[in-house]
């Protein structure tokens, strides 16, 4: 077992982690995983066995540094996550990752081997290989929220996760910046998004009733290499959101894969249970996560996530009464 601590990772400096790292591991080699937005992910894949060591990415001109940061908030709180449900990990539907070890922000984690695909991969799949995605992630959903209850989660875990809801409440804000800026259709969505948003929260349809990964995305799904012709969900990894959540709101990114999927997770999940999502309510989370990325992404933020064409076909699939001409080429940029 890999021994951070031991290898004075306690006093480690992020300006020097990379060197330090090439010196503790000298016999073995490592590389970057590609598509880590947030966070610096070293893969050391001739260990045995092999892990992976995660920690903030946070650059100055002169290198990087420490100090607040949401990133370093997020290696806290997977650590967190993790120990969670480490004694349940063998149940899980799917492989989940063991916490090695973690000290301050920086977190040795096992690895999973298989495939991430990206949205328009996943997308493409067959029409069987959706419905065994929806029933997986459905079946993962079920897994953790039985696994660790709001009430141990908020005993047992130190730092609270962005929470999208709070952005909700001033979007209204954003859609008059937005008009300003001459980004019409996305000012209107986002109107419509703060009224729903409100509607559903004095019906009380938003209140939290489960413990949720809450990234269920393509990037955090690894899919089986074993049979190349059939894609099936092997692992789910990244719990530095891990919040309270819903059941709906976890399912949201399974509407960008279509709805074969998120008819499977919903009949899978009420199999489980006994109570059936709902399936506007997913529509509404994918809504909200793609028009918050459409917003940040572009006009407001120089912060880009995904490609112009990818944000397009997103925007299309869960706001297709708009015309999404306004989102160009140079809007957007970066791998998915």
């Amino acid at each position: 077992m890999l021994n951070l601590q031991a290898h004075g990772l306690r006093e480690l400096d992020v300006t020097n982690i990379e060197d330090t790292l090439k010196l503790l591991h000298s016999p073995q080699t490592y590389h970057y995983v590609e598509g880590a937005e947030l966070n610096h992910v070293l893969l050391f894949q001739a260990a045995d066995p092999p892990y992976v060591i995660k920690y903030p990415m946070l650059r100055t001109p002169s290198g990087y540094y420490r100090g607040f940061s949401q990133l370093d908030t997020s290696i806290r709180h997977e650590m967190d996550a993790l120990c969670l449900i480490d004694e349940y990990r063998k149940s899980a539907p799917v492989e989940v990752p063991s916490l090695i070890n973690g000290v301050d922000d920086t977190l040795a984690i096992s690895y999973i081997a298989g495939t991430v695909l990206d949205v328009e991969g996943v997308r493409n799949f067959t029409e069987e290989e959706k419905t065994d995605l929806g029933v997986s992630v459905a079946r993962f959903i079920f897994w953790l929220s039985d696994t660790a209850s709001i009430k141990r989660y908020q005993e047992e875990t130190r730092a609270q996760p962005f929470n999208r809801q709070d952005e909700l409440k001033s979007i209204h804000f954003r859609a008059r910046e937005l008009d300003e800026k001459n980004q019409y259709t996305l000012a209107e969505v986002s109107e419509r998004i703060h009224r729903e948003y409100r509607r559903l929260r004095i019906q009380g349809l938003l209140q939290n009733t489960i413990i949720g990964h809450e990234d269920l995305r393509p990037a955090n799904w690894v899919f089986d290499e074993s049979d190349p012709q059939y894609r099936r969900l092997k692992g789910i990894i990244d719990f530095g959101n891990t919040q309270p959540s819903t059941p709906e709101r976890e399912m949201r990114h399974l509407v960008y894969v279509g709805r074969t999927a998120v008819k499977a997770a919903v009949q899978e999940y009420q199999a489980l249970t006994g109570t059936q999502p709902s399936e506007h309510l997913i529509w509404f989370w994918a809504r909200v996560q793609t028009t918050i990325l459409a917003i940040y992404g572009g006009p407001l933020n120089n912060f880009r996530y995904v490609r112009a064409t990818e944000l397009r076909k997103r925007l299309e699939t869960v706001w297709p009464n708009f015309s999404w001409g306004e989102i160009t080429n140079d809007y957007s940029y970066a791998s998915d």
